[in-house]
């Protein structure tokens, strides 16, 4: 089974790629997203790109969370093997408390920014503008 199909299956994460070079990571509604997810995650879209970088969408729907390890791990080289930048997509009070936190103590390796929900266009803009 595809690395894509068995992430598709977990229910938590959706993997799609709406424009060249741009991965779309939708994470479920209430969804604890743990390191075994990001890893999984990382496989499919390596599978999917024939391992060529591209720039992350990720959007969080509403209280879907994760831990302080998996920010550590996602800010760190070896989650952004194939990362240019990323992109987070905001639904939700608490998930903007861990985006400060991820900034300001993992700070990631990789251009990161923020939006609202409302701002999904800004935030293609945005990461266009890396590729």
């Amino acid at each position: 089974m595809r690395v894509q199909e068995k992430l598709r299956k977990t229910g938590k994460i959706n993997l799609s790629f709406p424009e060249p070079g741009i991965a779309e990571i939708r994470i479920a509604k209430g969804c604890y997203i743990q390191v075994e997810d990001v890893k999984m995650l990382e496989d499919a879209i390596e599978e999917a790109t024939g391992g060529s970088p591209c720039c992350n969408l990720i959007i969080a729907e509403d209280f879907a969370t994760t831990s302080f390890q998996v920010l550590k791990y996602m800010g760190s080289e070896e989650a952004n093997r194939l990362t240019i930048a990323d992109a987070f997509i905001l639904h939700s009070l608490p998930q903007r408390i861990l985006a400060r936190f991820y900034v300001n103590v993992v700070s990631p390796v990789r251009p990161t920014k923020f939006y609202g929900a409302n701002e999904k266009g800004d935030a293609i803009r945005w990461l266009k503008s890396f590729l």
